[in-house]
Order: structure tokens, then sequence, then C-alpha cells
């Protein structure tokens, strides 16, 4: 009888199947091995990738994501422009003379300087009257030299104020006769006023003695401006109060109005009072036009007595007629 195969023997395997199967693995290996290395060769290193960050191609633009939206404040309203000085006079004015220089030619700088409460002191005023400078004089209504002292002033064609005397915050200063005060009603301030002016006759314009109350009084004030300005009279704020309202209300009734811009003899010093001069020059300087006050004192006539023979020629003290525009009156133009 026959022997069987022995079935856990392996069968024998054909010579063409297994070259098949070398074959395609040989080939499996090398497509993975290009694959690697393709892969290899399209991812640059991590050197590569900083250095392709810091400095990329000019050819390839380089695209930013978009920025964080950041609120910004609203925008502030621009700064105020500091204050400017208020000039010497409001509504209606000549032209403020300017400092101009030309080739070869010095500037000429004007100012104005009026002497207040003229009438009282006889000898000083008319040593005062008597200097060779243009200066513009204040007489109080009813002093007891003001008609001969008026009288000297008209004879060297000197530009006149009325210094009208008006009621002061302390009661214990006396204005003085032909006064006004806040407790007056209409008609009887201007009563006054026409009073004090015809005491007065040759006034181009007008200026407080006195009135530290009354000229903050804003009715007050404009009940007396109108009544100037009726008469075409200037008013010139003397500001012996830092609150008056006189400037402003006259510049609101379009009236000339002009206010002082130095004192110089609250102190009655010649040195004192030739510095504070020289301070209204310089004011004059820079804004073209400038106003002093000064009173009938020893010291204040030895100081302009100095200026009168001192003072550069370039500097001139000039009438307030000249800044006002007020025509002369036929007795200066003789």
């Amino acid at each position: 009888m026959p022997k069987r195969p022995d079935s856990r023997r392996s069968p024998r395997r054909h010579p063409m199947r297994l070259r098949t199967r070398l074959l395609l693995a040989a080939l499996l290996s090398a497509a993975l091995a290009l694959a690697i290395a393709y892969a290899m060769h399209r991812s640059p290193s991590p050197t590569t990738l900083s250095a392709t960050a810091k400095h990329p191609s000019p050819s390839t633009p380089r695209v930013l994501p978009p920025p964080a939206f950041v609120p910004q404040p609203p925008e502030s309203p621009p700064p105020a422009a500091p204050a400017k000085p208020m000039p010497a006079m409001v509504a209606q004015p000549p032209a403020a003379p300017r400092v101009t220089r030309h080739a070869g030619k010095p500037a000429a700088v004007r100012f104005v300087l009026v002497i207040d409460d003229m009438g009282y002191h006889q000898k000083i005023g008319e040593a005062l009257l008597d200097l060779p400078l243009d200066i513009t004089f204040a007489f109080l209504p009813f002093a007891p030299h003001t008609e001969s002292q008026l009288e000297l002033a008209r004879a060297r064609k000197r530009d006149i104020l009325l210094h009208l005397p008006m009621e002061a915050a302390d009661k214990k200063w006396d204005p003085g006769p032909g006064a006004l005060f806040t407790d007056m009603d209409q008609a009887t301030m201007h009563r006054i006023i026409l009073e004090d002016l015809a005491a007065i006759p040759d006034a181009i314009g007008v200026n407080n003695h006195m009135g530290s109350l009354f000229t903050e009084n804003e009715p007050a004030m404009r009940d007396f401006l109108g009544l100037l300005q009726q008469r075409r009279l200037f008013f010139l704020d003397s500001l012996t109060s830092p609150h008056s309202v006189g400037y402003a209300v006259a510049g609101e009734l379009g009236m000339l109005a002009m206010r002082r811009n130095v004192f110089l003899d609250n102190q009655q010093d010649k040195e004192l009072i030739k510095k504070q001069l020289d301070s209204l020059i310089l004011l004059a300087e820079k804004q073209g036009i400038a106003i002093g006050i000064a009173h009938p004192h020893q010291a204040t006539l030895e100081a302009l007595r100095d200026f009168a023979r001192e003072h550069d020629n370039n500097v001139a003290m000039v009438g307030i007629r000249s800044i006002a525009r007020v025509p002369q009156t036929a007795t200066q133009q003789q």
C-alpha cells in the first residue's frame, strides 16, 4: 500500500513567485527612501528657519496679521490761547503808533504822561506846566488854583482833561467837590457832570479822581459814560481799582476809552520815579503806546526835570490828543 505524504511538511514554493516578491519589496524600499529624502529637502533646518525669518526673501512679500484694535482717547480741544494784555484803548481807536526801525535811523518811542490833581498845588503845578515836555494835565473842577493853572496850560498848548472826583471804597477818603456817588439818580449825576465840565471847558476827555467804588459799579458807570459819549469825550480809566468796569463798559457802548498802564509816583522818591518812567518807556516800545499817571509832588517834578535834560531823542512824550485824534481848538492852533 502506498505512503501518504506528511501533512505537516511545508509545500514547495515556486521560484518565479519568490523573485517577484523580492523585486516589489526593493521597489517599495526605494520609494520610501526617496520620499524621506524629498521631505527632508523641503523642510528647512531650525537654523535656516531663523535666518529666513530675520531676512525674508525680497521676492516674497511678507504678510503680517492685522494689528489688534487699540481704542484711542477722544481728541482733546486745543489749548486756550494765553491771555493777551489789554491795549491802552478800545472802540474805534486810532492806529497805535508802531516802533519802526529804518536803516540808519533809530526807533521813535512815544508815550503819554498825565499829571493828575492839578489845581491844588500852586508852585509845583506851575513848575510842571513850565517843563519843556508835552505833558497832559488833568484838572480837578473846583480846586483853588484850577482857573489860573488852566490859563497857563492853554498858553502852553497842553492837552487838558477833567479829573472828575468819584466815590472811593474807603469812606474815610473824601473825593472833594463835584464828586459822583453810586447812590445818585441819573438826573443828579448828569447835572454834576455838566457842572464839572463847565469848570474845565477845555477838557478833551475825562479821567477819574479816586473812584475805586464808583468805577466798579456797572449801572453808575454806564450812566456816566453814556453822557460822555453824547458830549464826544473819551474816558481814561485811572484804574484806582483792579475791578473797574469802565474800560469794558466803554467798549460795549462803542466809545473811545483808554486806561492807565503805570503809576509813576506811588512812592515819592526821585530815583524810584525815574525807574517807573523807564518801565513806562519800555512798555511803550513793546506795545506801541503806553500811558502813565503821576501827581504834583516835588520828587515827581525833580524826576521829570532830569528826564527833560537826559532823555534819548528817540523817546518822545506826547499829548494824549495825539493818540485819541481829537482836533485842536482854535486857541491851541494859534
